[in-house]
């Protein structure tokens, strides 16, 4: 517990200075090396750090992802951009597959396919929620509703907890936990929401969207962290990797960040319905 405290404290000293310089490339450059450690991770978690025809496509679609958002401002070029890019390291990954299909049956092809992809978009998810309007707001809510989402549900879980959540993927989550530390999101964002209103008066929070959104990202972060284990549980591994001590790996830290930032980009991208903040 001392090993996981210390690191934590570590971790978050030296992420404030990023979110701080955020507004600049350094962002891009973070989000960018945490996909490709995030990918590396997914590789060793499979296997298939030895295979170099399913290494070198799957680490370029980690690094070109990030790049792309340096190439493209518009959001619709970057959109269509990070499509095709997604689509061509599908064909690459199947045209592999023609040539090596003694070595390795083809579902090895759509795990490593489908957990990079799920892996690197949310991180370039971050990087294109921080280029909206006032988009650091944004970013600071994907840790604010997982974060909060995590830490209550354990702490309800570890002192109501009853009945369990998933028993073969996370034995020790409860239904209970989940309950409470989605409430505590709902609460948290709103309160967020409110703290945001009052240091900046151009920021008009809507509360009701708020705790809508609040609601989704505790259920999607809670999903994403289940989902993440999952896949250790099936490959049969404690930690996706050893970045940080006591907590393990990228994807490990930052399992339910991952699906809380992809969500919120959607959201986001449906300004018509959720309608978070409203900016004078």
């Amino acid at each position: 517990m001392k090993q996981r405290i210390i690191t934590a404290v570590v971790a978050v000293a030296l992420f404030l200075p990023v979110l701080y310089f955020s507004h600049t490339v350094v962002w891009e450059i973070v989000m960018g090396l945490f996909a490709i450690i995030g990918t590396v991770e997914v590789i060793r978690c499979i296997g298939m750090e030895n295979k170099l025809w399913l290494v070198i496509p799957a680490l370029a679609y980690s690094v070109s992802l990030p790049c792309l958002t340096l190439v493209f401002d518009d959001p619709l070029s970057l959109h269509t951009a990070l499509l095709l890019a997604t689509l061509l390291y599908l064909f690459v990954l199947l045209f592999a597959g023609v040539f090596h299909i003694k070595e390795l049956p083809t579902h090895v092809y759509a795990t490593l396919f489908t957990l990079s992809v799920y892996v690197v978009l949310p991180f370039v998810a971050l990087i294109c929620l921080r280029r909206a309007n006032h988009g650091l707001y944004l970013c600071i809510l994907v840790f604010v509703a997982s974060w909060i989402t995590d830490t209550f549900a354990y702490f309800t879980g570890y002192f109501l907890g009853k009945h369990k959540l998933a028993p073969f993927v996370s034995p020790k989550k409860t239904i209970e936990g989940s309950i409470g530390g989605t409430l505590f999101a709902i609460g948290g964002c709103m309160g967020y929401g409110a703290l945001i209103g009052t240091a900046d008066s151009a920021v008009i929070p809507h509360y009701l969207a708020l705790a809508v959104v609040g609601l989704i990202l505790s259920i999607v972060s809670q999903l994403g962290d289940l989902a993440a284990s999952a896949v250790k549980r099936s490959y049969g591994i404690k930690d996706y990797g050893k970045l940080f001590p006591g907590h393990g790996g990228i994807l490990d830290r930052f399992d339910s960040v991952i699906a809380v930032s992809a969500f919120l980009w959607i959201l986001n991208e449906m300004p018509g319905i959720f309608r978070i903040f409203t900016f004078a």
